[in-house]
């Protein structure tokens, strides 16, 4: 079977599971940060990444 990718669903960046702390059990991390939160918009350009804007809701 395949993995499929985790991305971002606010920037569209790859993100990973990781084990978390006695508060939260897992928590969904950033690839390239390891945070939760995500990157302005500037920063993400600057790697060299395009910023996507978010999807629609609904």
């Amino acid at each position: 079977m395949t993995k499929i990718p985790l991305l971002c669903p606010r920037c569209g960046h790859a993100q990973r599971v990781e084990p978390g702390g006695p508060q939260k059990t897992l928590r969904v991390v950033h690839a390239d940060t390891g945070e939760e939160s995500c990157r302005p918009v500037e920063t993400a350009v600057a790697a060299g990444r395009e910023a996507q804007p978010p999807e629609p809701r609904l």
